[in-house]
């Protein structure tokens, strides 16, 4: 790891520091749970989870750290982060990198993005339908009105790919679903295939990447959301439901949602929530948003407020009607009233729309390529390594 090199004035400030901490301590060498409080000091910043972590590995079986140590450790922790607060070094005008958000934004509008989602529930639950009421035009395939669809006898992988443009921004959308899922008789090891498709995206990018003559952009088909649609039994998850979902989280972001919420009353949908959220907890569930991933405490705070509305119940509808009132709104008459579909005392649509696309669209896609991405390029990498190896080493007996 290449450390940054500093100014005199702010290795002084660092050496500063350990000078007073060791006479106000009167010792001779820092104690190192002392390190987190004295970078704070040198830079007025709140350190993130991730680098309070790394500071822990970098200070392991030492009780104690001189000066040297401690500057070395102090360099390591800066190089992770932009945040050097009063370290930072002031500029006497205007020097124009504050624009680059500008362009960043002008190639994100020549050259659009991807995004690419993967829906998995039984059967009936609405999938294709909440996939169109989301993204308001017809990017999944429903069954005509009136058809009668079969169900699969086995599990079938269906992607279909969309150009968007709204303002703009063009957003190339693949849904990839999942007919057949849950509705055998046995329906043991069911998710296999869809996490062997996940996987299979996972290794295309892989593949890209090392070969030598990449392309300077690699088409991005990693599946970045997982739409895991829970019947609205107001039971609980099936067995099916749990094992699923935790095979499904090693590989991709797994939002939950409750389908066809409007056939559970207010009260019966409330219960069902806690429910689920308990049972998942005990299993080991962890779905996204996750606090493991979030940055500082702030976004800490805003993963766990979602996380209070897991599941989210849900109700797709892709027309507009007319209320007694006049006004215009998605949403249908059902057995408890009218359900306004876009409107947050209803149903989740609009939170669960929050986190698809509005607030986290890009955190889904970043969490992709540096948490489930990175997880199995690393197992890969090292599997090929050691099979490299392996084949040497016979070569050489031979």
């Amino acid at each position: 790891m290449a450390l940054p090199s500093l100014s005199g004035q702010q290795v002084q400030a660092i050496m500063g520091v350990f000078k007073r901490k060791v006479e106000e301590l009167q010792v001779q060498e820092l104690p190192a749970d002392e390190v987190e409080e004295l970078i704070f000091q040198l830079t007025k910043v709140t350190l993130k989870d991730s680098l309070i972590n790394f500071i822990v590995e970098l200070t392991e079986r030492k009780e104690t750290l001189d000066l040297a140590e401690f500057m070395n450790i102090t360099l390591k922790v800066l190089s992770r982060t932009t945040e050097w607060g009063t370290l930072s070094t002031p500029t006497d005008g205007e020097v124009g990198f504050h624009r680059i958000h500008q362009q960043i934004q002008s190639r994100l509008l020549k050259r659009g993005f991807e995004f690419n989602v993967v829906v998995v529930g039984n059967t009936g639950l609405g999938k294709s339908t909440l996939i169109n009421t989301i993204f308001k035009s017809t990017v999944a395939r429903t069954s005509i009105e009136g058809e009668v669809t079969p169900p699969a006898s086995t599990l079938q992988i269906h992607t279909i790919s969309h150009v968007l443009e709204e303002e703009g921004l063009r957003l190339k959308l693949s849904v990839t679903d999942t007919p057949g899922f849950g509705d055998a008789i046995d329906n043991s090891n069911c998710w296999d295939p869809i996490v062997k498709h996940i996987e299979s995206q996972l290794s295309l990018y892989l593949d890209a990447e090392l070969d030598v003559e990449r392309t300077a952009s690699i088409p991005d088909t990693r599946i970045h959301a997982c739409l895991y649609f829970i019947p609205p039994t107001g039971h609980g998850l099936r067995e099916l439901d749990i094992a699923a979902m935790k095979a499904l989280q090693e590989t991709v972001n797994v939002i939950p949602v409750i389908a066809k919420a409007d056939t559970l009353t207010p009260q019966e949908l409330l219960q069902f929530k806690e429910t689920l959220r308990d049972e998942m907890l005990s299993a080991d569930i962890y779905p996204y948003p996750r606090t493991e991933y979030a940055d500082d405490d702030d976004e800490k705070l805003a993963v766990l407020a979602i996380q209070e509305q897991l599941p989210f119940a849900v109700v797709g509808h892709n027309h507009s009607v007319r209320k007694d009132d006049g006004l215009v709104v998605r949403g249908r008459r059902t057995r408890n009233g009218f359900v306004s579909i876009d409107d947050g005392a209803h149903c989740d649509l609009a939170s669960l729309c929050d986190v698809l696309i509005r607030d986290r669209m890009d955190d889904l896609i970043q969490t992709t390529a540096l948490f489930h991405y990175e997880s199995y390029r690393r197992r890969n990498v090292v599997q090929g390594d050691s099979a490299d190896l392996d084949v040497s080493e016979g070569t050489t007996d031979a």
